[in-house]
Formats: structure tokens, sequence, C-alpha cells
């Protein structure tokens, strides 16, 4: 993401990971895009499924003696 406003591949990869781990439907990467464009969707990617599951982990309470 080098300009402002050119963060379509970035957005593009955060919402996959969205529809992927919620509704479980597997989607291709995109393709016939350059590498800078793979790799913004991919750290967009990366960064939603990480996201997702750090937010889904269970609380572990302290115990109190």
């Amino acid at each position: 993401m080098t300009q402002l406003r050119d963060d379509y591949y970035y957005r593009l990869g955060r919402h996959q990971a969205v529809v992927e781990l919620n509704e479980r439907i597997p989607k291709s990467r995109p393709t016939g895009i350059t590498a800078r464009q793979m790799r913004d969707w991919l750290q967009g990617y990366n960064e939603m499924s990480a996201m997702f599951h750090w937010r889904r982990q269970p609380i572990k309470e302290k115990q109190v003696i």
C-alpha cells in the first residue's frame, strides 16, 4: 500500500477472510494481479484471520485461593 486509497486488495483480503471464517465458504486467491497487489491481499487476509482467532479465545479466569 504505497499511495493513499491504494488499499483495495488489502481490504479485499480482509473481507475474504471474514467470509471464509464466518460462513466456512472457502474462496480461491485472486489471480491475474501483480506481486505487490498479492502482498497487500495476503497482509489483509492474514491480519483478519489472526484477529478472528484472537477474539474467539476463551477467557481464562484466575482462581482465587
